[in-house]
């Protein structure tokens, strides 16, 4: 008994430390690793379109000029659209400035607070201590880089779509393929004996290559599912904040919107960051606390229903993962990528979910069900 639990106490620290130095490599390479898995997970958004267009006899290399040309299209969209908002807001910043400096001075007022900073509280002061010289250079600077990851996307993305169909057959020949020749090689002669196949039933065997099978083909299925879904899900989201606030009359309504649709990939901190965000707006604004409690409750009852309804309800209650595995996914990876990391930390942990609950082994289901609601 004692040897048992050495050894798997020893296989436990092996594995511990694999992890740990799976995630050094992780992070020490992360201008390669980055752009490789945010183009994995472009495949497996664009693979519906390319079927589609593969249907209607067009070329892949065709299809995936296409796949580029929209990513490019987007990434131009995008930051278009964040030039434009910025501009707008600070064309308007000195209205907002000197309403948030009132704002602040009757708080500690009403508050009771006489604490000289805050009674002669003056934001255009504050902001004259910043270097714009420096966050001018670092805003170029991550422009630049910025348009380096794109670029180096877009080039896996190209290798990616004609390789990946190829390593997906490689792993099934490996793994289902043995499986269906001691099948037909049991069907024609029922007495021999094959290699890991000793004592088990020809009904049994089947069955298991059968299984096998449709897990391989079940589980990028559900990949694709999870990541359609939760894309499709934040850019509803957004456009449902962007119209809502429009209507309200928040400023800026189609910032807070997107801001929606992107933090909403950083559960519980994303999500708060989006709601508390047009409610401070609205109080600068307006300096109405009823206004801001009526954006609150809003921007709550959206969150709710599309993140709490309507998600779990087209995903299933299977891809439903623990808050506490939420968090330690959300740090690990946010130590690991920084900001990049966080945003993709769910979608990285929900296809690890998905990959291991398709398996019958009892540590693998075991850990599918510390990592979310149990089936």
């Amino acid at each position: 008994m004692n040897k048992i639990s050495l050894d798997n106490l020893t296989k436990f620290f092996i594995s511990a430390i694999g992890i740990v130095a799976v995630c050094l490599v992780f992070k020490e390479l992360q201008n390669l690793f980055l752009p490789f898995v945010i183009a994995y997970l472009l495949y497996f958004l664009f693979a519906p379109l390319n079927r589609f267009l593969t249907s209607k006899r067009i070329p892949l290399a065709v299809a995936g000029i296409i796949d580029i040309a929209i990513i490019f299209s987007m990434t131009y969209v995008a930051g278009k659209f964040v030039i434009d908002s910025l501009m707008s807001f600070q064309s308007e910043f000195g209205a907002y400035e000197s309403k948030l400096t009132a704002l602040i001075i009757s708080t500690a007022e009403s508050v009771g607070i006489n604490d000289p900073a805050l009674k002669d509280f003056s934001l255009a002061k504050a902001l004259e201590n910043l270097d714009y010289g420096t966050l001018a250079g670092g805003l170029v600077n991550s422009t630049i880089d910025l348009m380096g990851y794109v670029l180096f996307v877009i080039f896996f993305f190209a290798f990616i779509l004609p390789g990946h169909n190829a390593i997906y057959k490689a792993i099934e020949k490996r793994v289902v393929a043995p499986k269906k020749f001691a099948i037909m090689k049991r069907k024609q002669n029922p007495d021999v004996n094959l290699p890991d196949t000793d004592g088990v039933d020809s009904d049994d065997l089947e069955k298991e290559a059968t299984k096998l099978e449709s897990t391989f083909i079940r589980i990028p299925q559900q990949i694709q599912k999870y990541v359609l879904t939760k894309i499709i899900m934040n850019v509803m989201a957004g456009i449902t904040v962007w119209f809502i606030l429009m209507l309200v009359g928040v400023p800026h309504p189609q910032i807070w919107g997107v801001l929606t649709a992107i933090l909403n990939f950083i559960p519980t901190i994303g999500s708060a960051f989006a709601t508390i965000l047009p409610v401070l707006m609205t109080l600068v604004q307006t300096g109405s606390i009823g206004s801001a409690l009526m954006v609150l409750g809003v921007m709550a009852v959206v969150q709710t229903f599309y993140f709490n309804f309507l998600e779990p309800m087209i995903l299933g209650k299977r891809l439903n993962l623990n808050p506490l595995v939420i968090l330690i996914s959300v740090l690990v990876w946010g130590y690991i990528w920084g900001i990049a990391g966080m945003f993709l930390a769910v979608p990285l942990t929900a296809i690890l979910k998905i990959v291991i609950s398709n398996f019958d082994s009892k540590n693998m289901q075991f850990i599918a069900d510390l990592m979310g609601k149990p089936d």
